[in-house]
């Protein structure tokens, strides 16, 4: 962890587009990186768990 941050009002790292949220030189676009992957993963679970798991085929023989 190198912890060099930058300052989101510096100049030469003005961001526009998807590089103002999700970047690696300032805190907020890392913790951003962070926020997305953590809650990727929570939703993947979630879906996986609340969607249920294969279905038993009914015995209507």
């Amino acid at each position: 962890m190198s912890g060099d941050f930058v300052s989101e009002t510096d100049p030469a790292y003005r961001f526009t587009g998807l590089k103002f949220y999700f970047n690696s030189f300032t805190k907020r676009g890392r913790f951003n990186y962070v926020a997305a992957t953590y809650g990727a993963v929570i939703g993947f679970f979630l879906i996986k768990k609340l969607g249920g798991g294969k279905k038993e085929a009914s015995a209507s023989k």
